[in-house]
């Protein structure tokens, strides 16, 4: 957010601001579709028009410049500060912080837990910034920064067999690779001690029930916890916000992953006002099959989880991802027909040999892919442009789910 407000350069992200508030609120009314289906470019230009006065002031501020990513400190330098402000006493404390500072956080950090202090990390990724920055973060501070990890360019993930790069964790029992493949934290500054819940917004810890949990636990031990201590706590886990409704995960891997020992996939409603009616469960993996006529029509009670069987068997493949894609309707609320696509890594044998000169691959779920073919033709981009692709594509995954069932029968 500091990046993007000091270099004029912001572009608001009205539907993720409204997701921001959507889990600050705790709502369960998915009102983000609203903003998705409305134009509000003109938002952008009352911004612009006010910043430059807003930036008289909190362009001065010192706080606002140590928020700069180091990585972006002295382009922003020097676009954003005049050769007087730049001898000023702000600039001076902030090139201390980003050059003294921030350059040897991992160091600084780990020096401090050997003398006995433990230190831990909750963070919250894959959101780009409100303010328009496409880089994996809260909301308002980028993922990199906040943990020391190495991200693969937002929208896209670690090509197939990617191998950690292991600069500050270097145990090889050790797997520090997000499920979607996107996120290396063994270049954290503490791998060993940092947790990641995607989807976590800024400030939300409190109000996700997973991360909340995490952070009492963290808080009350004297003694130092790993990420590999608690299975119940792993590195990487989506968030749990009510107003995310649903959450799935393989019923016998660890939590984001899934290999030949999967046969079930549990489907939790976070709920904590309504019954959720299952509509589809679907994958883009062609080796597992959910059969339609156990899924379509299930009602999971509140707070409530259901196991689903699959048919199939994960191929013998390491290192890549899948992806699952939950469709439902909260009964009774204002929520409409809605889905949330899950990513999951695939560990069941050999990994590809990883391609260094191609070192990323699209990390689209199916929908996305969907929504990409649709926006080729003047009718498709109409469509994405007012968001009716978006329930178009559902919709579809919704009615295969339901001719799929009628055949069955």
């Amino acid at each position: 957010l500091a990046y993007d407000a000091l270099i004029d350069e912001v572009s608001f992200d009205e539907e993720e601001l409204m997701y921001f508030i959507e889990n600050g609120n705790m709502w369960e009314i998915d009102s983000h579709w609203v903003f998705a289906a409305q134009q509000l470019g003109f938002v952008d230009d009352i911004i612009h028009y006010l910043l430059p006065h807003v930036m008289k002031v909190i362009g001065h501020w010192g706080s606002m410049w140590d928020f700069v990513p180091l990585e972006k400190y002295d382009d922003v330098k020097k676009k954003a500060a005049s050769d007087r402000f730049l001898r000023s006493n702000v600039i001076k404390q902030s090139d201390y912080f980003h050059y003294s500072v921030l350059s040897h956080m991992a160091e600084y950090l780990q020096k401090t837990e050997s003398l006995g202090t433990n230190i831990y990390i909750i963070a919250g990724g894959g959101v780009p910034s409100i303010t328009g920055s496409q880089t994996s973060s809260d909301a308002i501070i980028p993922l990199s920064g906040a943990t020391g990890a190495t991200l693969a360019p937002f929208g896209q993930r670690f090509a197939n067999g990617y191998q950690t790069l292991n600069t500050q964790c270097s145990d090889p029992t050790h797997h520090h690779l997000s499920p979607a493949m996107d996120i290396d934290l063994s270049t954290g500054y503490l791998p060993d001690t940092t947790w990641v819940e995607n989807r976590l917004f800024h400030g939300m810890t409190y109000k996700d029930i997973h991360t909340r949990t995490l952070m009492k636990m963290l808080v009350e031990s004297d003694e130092r916890i790993t990420v590999f201590d608690k299975k119940e706590y792993p590195q990487f886990h989506e968030s749990m916000n009510v107003c995310e409704s649903v959450y799935a995960e393989f019923g016998t891997s660890k939590t984001g992953f899934v290999s030949a020992d999967d046969h079930t996939l549990i489907v939790q409603n976070l709920s904590k006002e309504s019954k959720m009616l299952l509509l589809s469960v679907s994958t883009d993996n062609p080796n597992l099959r959910f059969s339609a006529k156990q899924i379509a029509g299930k009602v999971i009670p509140i707070e409530g989880e259901i196991t689903l069987d699959f048919t199939g068997t994960v191929q013998q493949k390491s290192l890549e991802t899948t992806h699952v894609t939950v469709s439902y309707c909260l009964i009774g609320s204002a929520t409409p027909v809605n889905e949330k696509t899950f990513t999951f890594t695939v560990m069941n044998g050999s990994a590809d040999t990883y391609d260094a000169s191609n070192p990323y691959t699209d990390a689209g779920t199916p929908a996305q892919f969907s929504r990409a073919r649709l926006s080729k033709s003047l009718p498709g981009r109409l469509l994405t442009k007012t968001n009716l692709g978006n329930v178009l594509v559902l919709f579809c995954r919704i009615l295969k789910s339901f001719l799929a069932l009628a055949v069955q029968r």
